[in-house]
């Protein structure tokens, strides 16, 4: 492995530095393992894009903040990628690699321990095991939401579909006012939405995630009932407004998924209000359940007290009696048309 210039510390202040430390971390992991699985183990080190990601692994490291760090944080996390962390983390901070507060005189001694430590991690039976149960839960939630949104949508002849990003602003989202808050945020939004939509609201999703710009957020999907309410997108903006003047008292931002603009730039558009289970509201819903079922790895460890990062609602009793009513009709329906088939015709 070539290191052509050596890499020096530039120590950094923020309130969350730690978390930082943890994210960059954990990108280049990811990367690391997307070409660990398509590249042959004897050419990973022939590719620049995999010294440049251990590279950046070695910089993290070096310029790793000086402060005491809850090594416990890594290990309550259940995602391989955190495991692999945990275990690269562990291996750095022998005495051998990690002398001297971050300096360190053998830049490529130490990237090829690095990817050494990787290359083994990534064949730990706990890695593997830990990443295919991430895979079937990713699964399991994706089915779930989606199942649950194609339900909705047999009990309401006219189903709107509501997509809302809701964060903070810049000046305090790299803070932990976020991380304190957001939870009992969208809890107070979503009980006013169930307040004053009671007669439309039927149902929502949440998953929230942590971006480097925006830090904690939450994606957001409501299910109105159509033939109550009208025009997505001011529904939408309602709710929106609310959250940042009512709910966060203007340190709130919103972004509106179903505005025109904004709907002209999907290729597939699952929102808006549907008036059957038509191609676009099945194929814009397992787009969305698929991309809210993915694990944020980050989130968990910024909220490790909480257990519940994607959320969605349950049926009411008058919500399971109607759809136990359409599958009962459609099951007549359907028994009907057997009937009519294997009835025999009598020519005279």
């Amino acid at each position: 492995m070539l290191v052509t210039e050596s890499i020096k510390p530039c120590f950094k202040g923020s309130p969350l530095i730690y978390f930082s430390f943890l994210r960059n971390n954990l990108r280049c992991i990811i990367c690391f393992h997307k070409e660990f699985k398509s590249t042959h183990a004897s050419n990973l080190l022939a590719k620049r894009s995999v010294i440049n990601t251990i590279k950046n692994i070695w910089s993290e490291f070096i310029n790793e903040p000086c402060i005491s760090f809850d090594i416990a944080l890594l290990k309550r996390s259940r995602s391989a990628y955190a495991y692999a962390l945990l275990i690269l983390y562990q291996h750095m901070s022998s005495r051998e690699l990690r002398s001297n507060l971050g300096w360190f005189v053998d830049d490529e001694k130490a990237m090829q321990s690095i990817f050494d430590c990787l290359i083994d991690v990534f064949h730990d039976p706990t890695f593997v095991s830990k990443l295919d149960s991430s895979r079937r839960n990713q699964q399991k939630t994706r089915d779930s939401l989606f199942n649950y949104a194609t339900d909705l949508k047999e009990i309401y002849s006219k189903l709107m579909v509501i997509r809302i990003d809701f964060g903070y602003t810049q000046s305090v989202s790299r803070t932990s006012f976020p991380l304190e808050n957001i939870e009992n945020h969208w809890e107070q939004l979503l009980c006013y939405v169930k307040l004053h939509f009671s007669d439309s609201f039927a149902g929502y999703a949440v998953k929230f995630e942590h971006g480097e710009a925006k830090g904690v957020h939450a994606h957001s999907v409501f299910f109105m009932d159509g033939n109550v309410v009208r025009t997505d997108a001011r529904i939408a903006r309602i709710f929106g407004e609310y959250w940042e003047k009512e709910v966060t008292q203007g340190l709130g931002v919103h972004f509106n998924c179903n505005t025109s603009d904004h709907k002209a730039t999907l290729k597939i558009c699952g929102l808006g209000t549907f008036s059957g289970q038509e191609p676009a509201f099945r194929n814009g819903m397992w787009i969305i359940a698929d991309y809210l079922s993915k694990p944020d790895v980050m989130v968990r460890l910024m909220l490790p007290e909480r257990t519940k990062i994607f959320r969605r609602g349950f049926f009411n009793e008058r919500q399971k009696l109607k759809l136990e009513a359409v599958r009962k009709k459609q099951l007549t329906q359907i028994s009907a048309q057997v009937m009519n088939i294997d009835t025999p015709r009598i020519c005279a």
